[in-house]
Formats: structure tokens, sequence, C-alpha cells
């Protein structure tokens, strides 16, 4: 907010306030587009079905997450990888992938081993995401995909509740 820039003369803490605002923007524009996400699937929005190779899509999205996952010190790996042509929202269904691995990069502790593997099926494509972590306690596995619901504290619990609904279309 241009308030706080403006109390605070010092040219250090303007930048630091500047990247903070910067950041919280950011952050404001990816809840409201996930919120719109969410709404428009559960209205059932219609969205152009094109045919795509989605073993593209989840190699791109492994490569993109990697970076990440290597700064966190963790161990992507790519396993079990078949090529699927499949009719889908390119955009959408990128961002189910990326939602799916980056939940899963945000609990696997440092050190641990995540293996991004996807499997041609009757159905399509099968992407199964398997991590060295303590798993999932069985209590909340039900409410995994409500939205806002997170385990953490930290996100807006939107990310696996969008993944569903992505993948119910």
């Amino acid at each position: 907010n241009v308030d706080l820039l403006k109390r605070n003369p010092d040219p250090q803490n303007q930048a630091e306030s500047r990247q903070a605002i910067e950041r919280e923007s950011a952050r404001m524009q990816r809840l409201v587009e996930d919120l719109l996400l969410l709404a428009q699937t559960d209205a059932r929005q219609a969205v152009e079905l094109v045919p795509l190779q989605l073993d593209d899509i989840v190699l791109e999205v492994f490569k993109e997450t990697r970076v990440l996952a290597d700064q966190r010190h963790q161990h992507l790996k790519m396993g079990h990888f078949d090529p699927v042509t499949v009719e889908g929202d390119r955009d959408r269904l990128k961002r189910a992938v990326l939602n799916l691995l980056l939940n899963a990069l945000d609990v696997l502790p440092t050190g641990g081993d995540l293996t991004l593997t996807a499997c041609r099926t009757s159905a399509g494509l099968e992407i199964e995401i398997a991590d060295s972590g303590p798993g999932v306690p069985a209590p909340i596995i039900d409410r995994l995909f409500e939205p806002f619901f997170t385990t953490k504290g930290s996100g807006t619990g939107l990310g696996l509740a969008i993944v569903e609904r992505i993948a119910a279309v």
C-alpha cells in the first residue's frame, strides 16, 4: 500500500515493502483465479475439449516443479511414463497436474523422494504420485478434496478441490 511506502523513507525498507506488496498482490491474484476456476467447474461451465498429448503436459509440469524440488532439497523423479492422447482443456489439465505435484512437494520433508508416474489405462492416463513422506493420516483422507481444507495452515485449501473438479470433467 502506498501509505506504507510514504511512512518508510529508507530506500531499503521501501524496496522490502514493495516486494511484500508485490508478493501479496500475486497471492491475492492466485486466490481470485482459484476461486473463479472452482466456481466455473462447479457451475459446469462449458470448456472446449480438444485432443492433446496429456503426457506432454505431465512432462512439462515435471520439468517446472523439479526446480522447486531441487531448491527444497527434495528428489523429484519420473517413473514409468506412457504417451497418451486425451480430449481436454490444456490449461485446466496442466493446472490439475501442477496442483497435485505442488501439494505433494509441500508436505514432503526435506530430503524426501517423490516419483511421478503416468500410465496408460483403458480410461486414458493414470497419474500417480508416490513419495517417501509419512502419508496422510486416515482421519483426514476423506477431507483432502474439500474446498478450503488444509493440513498445514498454509495455502488456501483450494488446490486439491480444483484437481478433483477438473478430473471430473
